[in-house]
């Protein structure tokens, strides 16, 4: 994944009510640093071995769909594709606006 979608899942995982969302640091985490010229502040970081955590739940995010929200209420979601979005015929598209605040950096 790159760090764009790490930034998004961790801060959404939050927003579903987990105490925090995390990725282990790689390869990927320390390209971003380099590109941000931070590189030199890269350091290693994963859980202890032996670490216990009161709930784990895995997601097969490859096998997770993007979404927008429709009018007026969080839970009226749709499927971004274009042919999802225009498959309900009781709405328009009149005026986006992408404020994504998970990933507005």
């Amino acid at each position: 994944m790159s760090m764009s979608q790490r930034f998004t899942v961790a801060n959404m995982a939050v927003e579903a009510g987990a105490k925090v969302g995390l990725f282990p640091a790689d390869r990927t985490t320390k390209d971003y640093l380099i590109s941000q010229g931070r590189g030199d502040h890269y350091q290693p970081m994963s859980a202890d071995g032996d670490a216990s955590y009161e709930k784990t739940i895995n997601f097969d995010l490859a096998a997770l769909e993007p979404t927008v929200a429709k009018p007026h209420n969080v839970d009226n979601i749709a499927p971004a594709s274009p042919t999802a979005w225009w498959q309900d015929n009781s709405s328009s598209f009149n005026q986006g606006v992408d404020i994504t605040r998970p990933n507005s950096r």
